[in-house]
């Protein structure tokens, strides 16, 4: 590219800069930074630098970028620079790295890590609304206290349309591994520390019209091979897997797709409740099946009790009369006939 070509394109890049913000965009399927349709930068340095960036500062940021790089090719003082900062250079980025890898090590052994999930995917979704040409817009409401006094259960809250009543809660949970708590299998406890409990509760503490849970399958690879890509819990919300490393988000945007059709093309149909039905039965039956448990084995323990009161009176009865022929015997007064009495258990 010669220095003409160059200074054109700059010209051009700020007529754009400057009249349309909207040209810079993130194609998340493809890792890349692209400018117009017919101009894409596909890079996984530059993909992930702009991927943090807010989105109002990633034009200011683009342009800062490209002077930079420009005014290096036009003076040629690329070689120069790296030759004079060799050492300095290596030893910089050196030092870098080895921080990179430890804060990555604690990042990844850190509640921490569920924040920063969080934060990334608010802004994931955002663009991928803006990419679909939604007017859907998702905001980070986990800090804040619901509906539920002192439960912040819930982080992500997504309005389709904009409208404040059509509204999708993501709860995000970085953890290893979490007990779904299928109210037809498990006890009845006060802990919501569960998958079903963490749905129903951020939908109900977030006044939600649908629930959705986000676990990492790196994080929950025993969940994730045990539940799939995506489930669906009838009446209790859904469950789903994404990659953060590996940048794959389909599954949580399909899952949103499914929702928000449902949301915004079937909201006068109602859910069947018969799913819901089914599992309450399950529990009732459960019960029962516990309680005649119980029941036999109070009944066993009653027959096992009458067996030893009986026993206890027969001793009782050998005691008595033991007792009698002792008396005889301590007073001189037993003979042949009281040992036969005694020998067959007569008083």
């Amino acid at each position: 590219m010669d220095l003409s070509t160059i200074k054109e394109t700059i010209i051009r890049l700020n007529i754009l800069y400057n009249f349309k913000m909207q040209i810079l965009q993130l194609n998340h399927k493809i890792k890349a930074l692209v400018l117009k349709k017919d101009l894409t930068i596909k890079s996984d340095l530059i993909y992930e630098y702009f991927k943090k960036l807010p989105q109002d500062l990633r034009g200011k940021m683009f342009k800062k970028a490209l002077y930079i790089g420009v005014m290096a090719l036009i003076e040629e003082r690329i070689s120069t620079f790296l030759a004079k900062t060799k050492n300095e250079l290596g030893t910089e980025l050196e030092r870098l790295k080895i921080l990179f890898d430890m804060q990555a090590e604690i990042f990844s052994k850190s509640a921490v890590k569920g924040k920063y999930a969080e934060r990334d995917l608010v802004q994931i979704l955002n663009d991928y609304f803006e990419e679909k040409g939604w007017k859907d817009y998702a905001i980070l409401v986990g800090d804040n206290v619901g509906k539920l006094p002192q439960t912040k259960t819930g982080d992500i809250m997504a309005y389709i349309d904009g409208q404040e009543k059509q509204n999708i809660i993501i709860e995000v949970k970085f953890t290893e591994r979490l007990p779904i708590g299928d109210i037809a299998e498990t006890d009845l406890k006060k802990n919501t520390n569960n998958i079903w409990g963490q749905l129903l509760e951020s939908k109900v503490n977030r006044e939600a019209k649908e629930a959705i849970i986000v676990f990492d399958k790196t994080l929950a690879s025993e969940l994730y091979n045990k539940l799939g890509p995506t489930t669906y819990i009838p009446n209790v919300g859904y469950v789903t897997f994404i990659d953060m490393n590996a940048g794959n988000y389909i599954p949580l945007f399909s899952v949103y797709n499914i929702i928000r059709s449902a949301i915004t093309e079937l909201a006068n149909i109602k859910i069947k409740k018969e799913p819901l039905y089914r599992k309450i039965i399950l529990r009732v039956l459960k019960q029962a099946k516990n309680l005649l448990k119980i029941q036999d084995s109070i009944n066993n323990n009653i027959k096992n009790n009458q067996k030893i009161l009986k026993q206890i009176e027969k001793e009782i009865n050998d005691i008595q009369i033991t007792k009698h022929y002792l008396e005889k015997l301590l007073k001189n007064d037993l003979d042949t006939n009281d040992l036969l009495d005694f020998l067959t258990g007569k008083m």
